[in-house]
Protein backbone atom coordinates (compact mmCIF):
# COMPACT_ATOMS: atom_id res chain seq x y z
CA UNK A 1 0.00 0.00 0.00
CA UNK A 2 1.10 3.61 -0.87
CA UNK A 3 -0.64 6.12 1.29
CA UNK A 4 -2.07 9.10 -1.07
CA UNK A 5 -1.64 12.68 -0.68
CA UNK A 6 -3.51 14.77 1.25
CA UNK A 7 -5.19 18.06 -0.49
CA UNK A 8 -7.29 20.78 1.31
CA UNK A 9 -10.57 18.94 1.41
CA UNK A 10 -9.25 15.10 2.14
CA UNK A 11 -7.17 16.65 4.91
CA UNK A 12 -10.46 18.74 6.03
CA UNK A 13 -12.60 15.58 6.21
CA UNK A 14 -10.00 13.79 7.76
CA UNK A 15 -10.02 16.10 10.91
CA UNK A 16 -13.84 16.25 10.45
CA UNK A 17 -14.07 12.24 10.31
CA UNK A 18 -11.61 12.20 13.28
CA UNK A 19 -13.38 14.50 15.56
CA UNK A 20 -16.76 12.61 14.77
CA UNK A 21 -14.80 9.18 15.45
CA UNK A 22 -14.01 10.91 18.67
CA UNK A 23 -17.26 11.26 19.62
CA UNK A 24 -20.19 8.73 21.13
CA UNK A 25 -22.61 11.38 20.18
CA UNK A 26 -23.27 10.33 16.40
CA UNK A 27 -24.70 6.98 17.81
CA UNK A 28 -28.09 7.17 16.27
CA UNK A 29 -29.82 6.20 19.73
CA UNK A 30 -33.46 7.47 19.32
CA UNK A 31 -36.62 6.36 20.21
CA UNK A 32 -37.20 4.08 17.18
CA UNK A 33 -33.68 2.45 17.41
CA UNK A 34 -34.52 1.64 20.71
CA UNK A 35 -37.94 0.15 20.30
CA UNK A 36 -36.05 -2.07 17.82
CA UNK A 37 -33.50 -3.03 19.85
CA UNK A 38 -36.34 -3.21 22.53
CA UNK A 39 -38.35 -5.66 20.50
CA UNK A 40 -35.05 -7.60 19.47
CA UNK A 41 -34.93 -8.18 23.14
CA UNK A 42 -37.90 -9.17 23.68
CA UNK A 43 -38.25 -11.86 20.85
CA UNK A 44 -34.72 -13.29 22.31
CA UNK A 45 -36.06 -13.82 25.51
CA UNK A 46 -37.39 -17.58 26.52
CA UNK A 47 -41.29 -17.32 27.63
CA UNK A 48 -42.15 -17.77 31.44
CA UNK A 49 -44.59 -19.34 32.82
CA UNK A 50 -46.21 -16.38 33.39
CA UNK A 51 -46.38 -15.90 29.53
CA UNK A 52 -47.96 -18.82 28.90
CA UNK A 53 -50.49 -18.39 31.03
CA UNK A 54 -51.50 -15.20 29.11
CA UNK A 55 -51.34 -16.41 26.09
CA UNK A 56 -54.12 -19.73 26.92
CA UNK A 57 -56.40 -16.89 28.21
CA UNK A 58 -55.90 -14.16 25.62
CA UNK A 59 -59.05 -12.17 28.05
CA UNK A 60 -56.95 -11.00 29.83
CA UNK A 61 -55.23 -9.05 27.47
CA UNK A 62 -55.39 -5.43 28.01
CA UNK A 63 -56.90 -5.99 31.72
CA UNK A 64 -54.64 -4.11 34.09
CA UNK A 65 -52.32 -2.50 31.75
CA UNK A 66 -51.78 0.37 33.98
CA UNK A 67 -50.05 -1.41 36.13
CA UNK A 68 -47.16 -2.62 33.32
CA UNK A 69 -44.79 -0.54 34.41
CA UNK A 70 -42.64 -1.94 31.06
CA UNK A 71 -44.88 -0.17 28.95
CA UNK A 72 -43.72 3.74 30.32
CA UNK A 73 -42.22 5.89 27.74
CA UNK A 74 -39.55 6.78 30.10
CA UNK A 75 -37.90 2.94 30.21
CA UNK A 76 -37.72 2.64 26.01
CA UNK A 77 -36.26 6.28 25.77
CA UNK A 78 -32.34 6.19 25.82
CA UNK A 79 -30.16 6.51 28.78
CA UNK A 80 -27.70 9.92 28.34
CA UNK A 81 -24.94 8.47 26.84
CA UNK A 82 -21.25 8.56 28.91
CA UNK A 83 -19.25 11.02 27.94
CA UNK A 84 -15.56 9.81 27.02
CA UNK A 85 -13.37 12.48 26.57
CA UNK A 86 -10.24 11.72 24.79
CA UNK A 87 -8.62 15.06 24.43
CA UNK A 88 -9.50 18.47 26.46
CA UNK A 89 -9.70 20.88 23.19
CA UNK A 90 -8.94 20.04 18.94
CA UNK A 91 -9.43 23.75 17.45
CA UNK A 92 -8.25 24.95 14.19
CA UNK A 93 -5.20 27.36 15.13
CA UNK A 94 -4.87 31.04 15.05
CA UNK A 95 -1.97 30.41 12.30
CA UNK A 96 -4.48 29.33 9.72
CA UNK A 97 -4.22 29.80 7.08
CA UNK A 98 -0.61 28.47 5.90
CA UNK A 99 1.19 31.32 4.75
CA UNK A 100 2.56 30.79 1.14
CA UNK A 101 6.10 29.94 1.52
CA UNK A 102 4.93 27.29 3.69
CA UNK A 103 2.16 26.10 1.19
CA UNK A 104 5.15 25.44 -1.28
CA UNK A 105 6.37 23.04 1.25
CA UNK A 106 3.44 21.44 1.72
CA UNK A 107 1.40 22.50 5.14
CA UNK A 108 -2.47 22.61 4.71
CA UNK A 109 -3.67 23.53 7.86
CA UNK A 110 -2.52 23.61 11.76
CA UNK A 111 -4.53 22.04 14.89
CA UNK A 112 -3.95 23.26 18.39
CA UNK A 113 -4.47 20.00 20.58
CA UNK A 114 -4.27 19.91 24.51
CA UNK A 115 -4.39 16.69 25.85
CA UNK A 116 -6.08 15.22 28.80
CA UNK A 117 -2.67 15.71 30.90
CA UNK A 118 -2.90 19.25 30.03
CA UNK A 119 -0.13 19.35 27.64
CA UNK A 120 -0.84 21.63 24.57
CA UNK A 121 0.43 20.88 21.01
CA UNK A 122 0.05 22.11 17.51
CA UNK A 123 -0.12 20.13 14.82
CA UNK A 124 0.48 20.88 11.41
CA UNK A 125 -1.32 18.76 9.02
CA UNK A 126 0.53 18.64 5.58
CA UNK A 127 0.26 16.86 2.24
CA UNK A 128 2.10 13.67 3.42
CA UNK A 129 1.55 13.36 7.13
CA UNK A 130 0.51 15.26 11.00
CA UNK A 131 3.55 15.97 12.86
CA UNK A 132 3.96 18.25 15.97
CA UNK A 133 5.87 21.79 14.97
CA UNK A 134 7.43 24.35 17.21
CA UNK A 135 4.69 26.35 17.61
CA UNK A 136 3.80 28.32 20.53
CA UNK A 137 0.61 30.44 21.82
CA UNK A 138 2.25 33.30 20.17
CA UNK A 139 5.00 32.48 18.19
CA UNK A 140 4.68 30.67 14.79
CA UNK A 141 7.40 28.10 14.39
CA UNK A 142 6.37 25.79 11.83
CA UNK A 143 9.70 23.30 11.70
CA UNK A 144 9.25 19.74 13.62
CA UNK A 145 9.46 19.67 17.39
CA UNK A 146 12.65 18.07 18.56
CA UNK A 147 10.96 15.17 19.54
CA UNK A 148 10.03 14.56 15.72
CA UNK A 149 6.49 13.03 16.54
CA UNK A 150 4.44 12.07 13.73
CA UNK A 151 2.11 9.93 11.84
CA UNK A 152 0.23 9.60 9.43
CA UNK A 153 -3.28 10.49 10.36
CA UNK A 154 -4.43 12.09 13.08
CA UNK A 155 -5.23 9.50 15.49
CA UNK A 156 -2.01 7.62 15.25
CA UNK A 157 -0.39 10.84 16.40
CA UNK A 158 -2.70 11.63 19.20
CA UNK A 159 -1.85 7.91 20.21
CA UNK A 160 1.57 8.92 20.33
CA UNK A 161 1.62 12.05 22.16
CA UNK A 162 -0.96 10.92 24.82
CA UNK A 163 -1.40 7.97 26.82
CA UNK A 164 -4.56 9.01 28.15
CA UNK A 165 -5.90 9.24 24.82
CA UNK A 166 -5.02 5.73 23.88
CA UNK A 167 -7.14 4.52 26.74
CA UNK A 168 -10.14 6.36 26.06
CA UNK A 169 -10.05 6.05 22.31
CA UNK A 170 -10.28 2.07 23.24
CA UNK A 171 -12.96 2.76 25.17
CA UNK A 172 -14.64 4.36 22.26
CA UNK A 173 -14.41 1.72 20.61
CA UNK A 174 -15.87 -0.77 22.66
CA UNK A 175 -18.82 1.20 23.52
CA UNK A 176 -19.08 1.99 19.48
CA UNK A 177 -18.76 -1.89 19.10
CA UNK A 178 -21.51 -2.87 21.93
CA UNK A 179 -23.87 -0.68 20.77
CA UNK A 180 -27.31 -1.92 18.63
CA UNK A 181 -26.49 -2.14 14.64
CA UNK A 182 -29.30 0.15 13.91
CA UNK A 183 -27.27 2.94 16.02
CA UNK A 184 -24.22 2.30 14.19
CA UNK A 185 -26.27 3.20 11.08
CA UNK A 186 -26.93 6.30 9.97
CA UNK A 187 -30.45 7.25 9.66
CA UNK A 188 -31.55 7.80 6.30
CA UNK A 189 -33.77 10.75 6.55
CA UNK A 190 -31.89 13.36 8.87
CA UNK A 191 -33.93 12.45 12.54
CA UNK A 192 -35.42 15.62 14.72
CA UNK A 193 -36.61 13.58 17.68
CA UNK A 194 -39.45 15.72 19.86
CA UNK A 195 -38.16 13.89 22.99
CA UNK A 196 -35.66 15.30 25.02
CA UNK A 197 -33.63 13.73 27.22
CA UNK A 198 -34.68 12.89 30.78
CA UNK A 199 -33.37 13.90 33.29
CA UNK A 200 -31.91 17.00 31.43
CA UNK A 201 -27.95 16.43 30.92
CA UNK A 202 -25.46 18.69 31.87
CA UNK A 203 -24.20 21.46 29.49
CA UNK A 204 -20.82 20.48 29.39
CA UNK A 205 -17.87 23.18 27.63
CA UNK A 206 -17.75 21.82 23.69
CA UNK A 207 -15.17 24.00 21.98
CA UNK A 208 -16.37 22.07 18.79
CA UNK A 209 -19.69 22.86 19.48
CA UNK A 210 -19.31 26.07 20.27
CA UNK A 211 -17.13 27.35 16.64
CA UNK A 212 -19.51 25.37 14.57
CA UNK A 213 -22.73 26.78 16.08
CA UNK A 214 -20.88 30.49 15.39
CA UNK A 215 -19.62 29.93 12.21
CA UNK A 216 -23.22 29.49 10.93
CA UNK A 217 -24.19 32.30 8.42
CA UNK A 218 -27.39 31.31 7.96
CA UNK A 219 -27.22 31.75 3.98
CA UNK A 220 -25.69 35.25 3.91
CA UNK A 221 -22.42 33.77 2.64
CA UNK A 222 -21.08 36.45 -0.24
CA UNK A 223 -20.08 33.83 -2.59
CA UNK A 224 -22.04 31.14 -4.55
CA UNK A 225 -25.72 30.87 -6.24
CA UNK A 226 -28.70 30.16 -4.31
CA UNK A 227 -30.21 26.78 -4.97
CA UNK A 228 -33.37 26.74 -6.95
CA UNK A 229 -35.52 24.11 -5.04
CA UNK A 230 -38.24 23.98 -7.54
CA UNK A 231 -36.30 23.32 -10.53
CA UNK A 232 -34.54 21.17 -9.04
CA UNK A 233 -37.25 19.19 -7.89
CA UNK A 234 -39.40 19.20 -11.00
CA UNK A 235 -36.29 18.51 -13.17
CA UNK A 236 -35.84 15.55 -10.74
CA UNK A 237 -39.40 14.34 -11.32
CA UNK A 238 -38.80 14.08 -14.90
CA UNK A 239 -36.14 12.27 -15.04
CA UNK A 240 -37.20 8.59 -17.18
CA UNK A 241 -38.86 5.66 -15.59
CA UNK A 242 -38.23 3.04 -18.05
CA UNK A 243 -35.92 0.72 -16.61
CA UNK A 244 -35.72 -0.11 -12.82
CA UNK A 245 -32.36 0.99 -12.77
CA UNK A 246 -33.71 4.89 -14.05
CA UNK A 247 -36.42 4.29 -11.62
CA UNK A 248 -33.63 4.08 -8.97
CA UNK A 249 -31.63 7.21 -10.20
CA UNK A 250 -34.55 8.98 -10.10
CA UNK A 251 -35.90 8.16 -6.13
CA UNK A 252 -32.17 8.26 -5.46
CA UNK A 253 -31.96 12.32 -7.29
CA UNK A 254 -35.74 12.58 -5.48
CA UNK A 255 -34.40 12.20 -1.93
CA UNK A 256 -31.24 14.19 -2.18
CA UNK A 257 -33.89 17.47 -3.32
CA UNK A 258 -35.81 16.57 -0.86
CA UNK A 259 -33.36 16.07 2.23
CA UNK A 260 -31.51 19.26 1.36
CA UNK A 261 -34.88 21.40 1.03
CA UNK A 262 -35.83 19.62 4.83
CA UNK A 263 -32.19 20.96 6.51
CA UNK A 264 -32.02 24.27 4.40
CA UNK A 265 -36.06 24.61 6.01
CA UNK A 266 -35.36 23.83 9.61
CA UNK A 267 -31.80 25.80 9.61
CA UNK A 268 -33.78 28.86 7.87
CA UNK A 269 -37.20 28.80 10.83
CA UNK A 270 -33.97 28.67 13.46
CA UNK A 271 -32.66 31.89 11.72
CA UNK A 272 -35.84 33.56 11.77
CA UNK A 273 -36.96 32.83 15.13
CA UNK A 274 -33.55 33.65 16.56
CA UNK A 275 -33.42 36.89 14.71
CA UNK A 276 -30.52 35.87 12.20
CA UNK A 277 -32.09 36.39 8.99
CA UNK A 278 -33.33 40.12 8.69
CA UNK A 279 -37.12 40.47 7.21
CA UNK A 280 -36.76 42.03 3.09
CA UNK A 281 -39.32 44.20 4.04
CA UNK A 282 -38.33 45.84 7.30
CA UNK A 283 -40.76 49.13 6.78
CA UNK A 284 -43.60 46.64 7.32
CA UNK A 285 -45.61 45.94 10.36
CA UNK A 286 -43.96 42.87 11.97
CA UNK A 287 -47.14 40.73 11.19
CA UNK A 288 -46.29 41.04 7.67
CA UNK A 289 -42.50 40.41 7.85
CA UNK A 290 -41.19 38.39 5.00
CA UNK A 291 -38.03 36.36 5.29
CA UNK A 292 -35.70 34.87 2.11
CA UNK A 293 -33.10 32.02 3.39
CA UNK A 294 -30.51 31.47 0.29
CA UNK A 295 -29.03 27.92 1.07
CA UNK A 296 -25.52 27.89 -1.49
Amino acid sequence: MVPALYDDRSMRVHVWHTKELLSLSNLNALLSTSLAARSEKEQNKAPNSGDKLKNEVPELDGLGYMEDVSGLLSNVLPSPLKTVKCVKSMLFSSFNPPPSYRRLVGDLLYLDVTTLEGNAFCITGSTRMFYVNSCTAETFDPRPSKTTLEATTLVALLQKISSRFKKAFREILEHKAAAHSFENEQPVLVPNSWLGSYPVPDHICNSDRAENSLALLYGSEPLGMPREWNEELQTCRELPLTTPQERLMRDRALYKVTSDFVDAAISGAVGVISGCIPPINSTDPERLYMFMHLRK
